[in-house]
This record gives C-alpha cells, structure tokens and sequence, in this order.
C-alpha cells in the first residue's frame, strides 16, 4: 500500500455522465484511492449508480445528502475523507489514466505541498495533443501572483487539475451557497502552501456542458463573485497586506466579467439585473478603467471589450454581435 489519495466527486443529477467519469477513476494505474461520491440530493438515478459503484469496489464512499450545492457536498466529505493526499474530480468530467500517479510523483519528486496539470476543454469528441513536458517549481508569491492574475494568466480557479498535500487544506471551508466557491478555497488554500509544481501536460478533461451553472444568461448566483472577491479583500486588508491592491483590482475585474456576460449571454434574472444594474455597474467600471487597462490581468481582446463597456454597454452588445457575424471571437 502507498500513500492514499482521496478523491472527492460531488455528484448531482449526472447520471448522463457519471459512468465515463467513475470508470477513468476506478481505472487510474495509482490504486491507493479513496473514492468519495457525495450524492447531493439528485433527482434522477445518480444516488443509485453511487450506491453500485461502492458494492462493486471496496475503495468507493457513497454520502447521501440533501441538496444543498457542491461547496456543502466537498464540506461533507473533507470531514470524512483520510487520505494523506486530495483530489478533486467534477462528477461530468474525467481524467486519463496516469493523472494520479503522475501528480504523485511531482509532488514526491519536488518536496511540493501541491501538483498541477493541464487540463483540455471538450465536448468528448476529441484527444488531447501531445506536447512536450515542462515542469514548473514554484514558491507561494509566484502562485499568489498567478491566483491574481499579475500577469494576465489564464483564470486557473477551479481545483480539479491538482492534487494537494491533506495537512495544506486544514481549516479550510468552502462557503456555502455560492458558485464562486474554488475561488474563495483556493486563496486560503494557497497562502498554506510552500512549493507548488506545474506541469503542462493535460491529464484532465473538463467536459464542456451548455447547461453548466457557469455558463448562460447572467443570473442571481452570479453575484456570488462580488461576495467572494469581497472575502479575499477582507482578509488581505487583515492578514495579508501585500496582497490587498491585487485584491482590490481583482474585485473591479469582477465588475468587467459580468457586465461582459449581459453583453455575451444576455439576462435571466431581470429583476436584479435591471437597467439602473447595468448603469450602477458602468460607472463603476469606467472609475477602474485607467488601472485596468495599465494592468497586464487583461489581454487585448478584454481591453478591447472593456472599452466598449465603459462607452455604453448597449453598443458593447451591438459590436459583440457584428464581430460574432464575421467570425471574431471576443470571449
């Protein structure tokens, strides 16, 4: 037996899926596994495909639960979980067969507290393409610098792609009843955590769902971002002062984020995200607009968007559309 991993999959009504994501668990080459399905309250069948999973392999928990959203589902298991290590695997998603072994063996290898590898978008269609391996060692103020996106990195806040040392995430919580919720876990996370190592090889696919939560006409949960980035200036303003502006930027990036998904996606919830909404948020923008456009945190492409919010999100939306027509990605 080697060190155990435990790996948490909050499960809610992905019966659709659940099974491709199961099999590229149970078929992983590192076996020390803890296999932890959280039935959140699913409607359909899910609960019963867990309860089979745990019949069939020794190494599956099943925890049936009332829904109450993934943040609650990994809070339950984090309490029951014993490995020395933690994964993260989205119960729609999967990941090739090495993935755990490999991001052991990063983290072996380099005396890290975390291993992170690339991950691939898709619809299940396609393979990732080979590459050659790069590897990364990194210290907490060059992971700090990437959580806040110094440098315009790509945004790198769900936890699924890395493994993590258990003595790393003691004490930590994810906030209930918010999406935003791996972004808020993975600040306290990373302020635990000396050496991180990156690797750019994709072990993980994140399936591409058009119904996900984070995808969509712009709704009431999505104001959970404000509520998160309002969190982390809480505590950089407490506890960690040298993070406090970067903090501060991030918070009126999240301004931009989701005036440019009214512009993408449109409204569902109308009652909140009125007009006035729309102008409150505006201005607010345009007071940021000197420092976010000095910033590295935001490409050309989101320069340019953020331009035409900060004139009038109207004629963002009118733009968006032409430049959609001729083929122009801006998202």
């Amino acid at each position: 037996m080697g060190e155990l991993i435990s790996v948490i999959i909050p499960c809610y009504n992905v019966e659709k899926y659940l099974d491709r994501c199961m099999q590229s668990v149970l078929n992983q080459t590192y076996r020390d596994l803890e296999i932890i399905l959280v039935d959140d309250g699913s409607t359909d069948g899910t609960g019963k495909m867990c309860d089979r999973y745990a019949l069939t392999d020794a190494r599956v928990k099943v925890i049936h639960k009332k829904n109450d959203g993934a943040a609650s589902a990994r809070n339950f298991a984090l309490k029951e979980m014993t490995g020395e290590y933690v994964g993260f695997v989205d119960s729609d998603d999967w990941i090739e067969p090495d993935f755990y072994s490999y991001l052991y063996n990063l983290i072996v290898r380099y005396r890290a507290d975390i291993a992170q590898c690339a991950y691939v978008l898709t619809d299940g269609s396609k393979k990732p393409v080979r590459v050659g391996e790069e590897i990364q060692v990194i210290d907490q103020n060059q992971l700090m610098d990437i959580f806040f996106r110094t440098k315009g990195e790509i945004s790198g806040y769900g936890l699924w792609n890395r493994l993590y040392k258990q003595e790393i995430l003691k004490g930590i919580v994810f906030p209930n009843g918010y999406i935003n919720e791996d972004l808020y876990y993975l600040y306290f996370c990373f302020l635990n955590t000396g050496l991180a190592v990156v690797s750019n090889q994709r072990k993980y696919h994140y399936f591409i769902n058009e119904n996900g939560i984070t995808r969509g006409a712009l709704k009431k949960q999505d104001l959970s971002l404000y509520y998160v980035w309002d969190q982390v200036i809480k505590d950089t303003k407490k506890n960690n002062k040298q993070y406090y502006e970067k903090a501060v930027l991030n918070r009126k990036r999240a301004i931009f984020t989701l005036l440019s998904k009214y512009v993408v996606y449109g409204v569902q919830d109308r009652d909140i995200f009125s007009k006035r909404w729309v102008r409150v948020q505006t201005r607010e923008l345009r007071k940021a607009y000197g420092r976010l456009m000095r910033s590295e945190s935001l490409d050309v492409k989101r320069k340019l968007m953020l331009s035409f919010l900060c004139v009038s999100p109207r004629m963002a939306c009118c733009i968006y559309r032409n430049l959609e027509k001729n083929g122009i990605k801006v998202k």
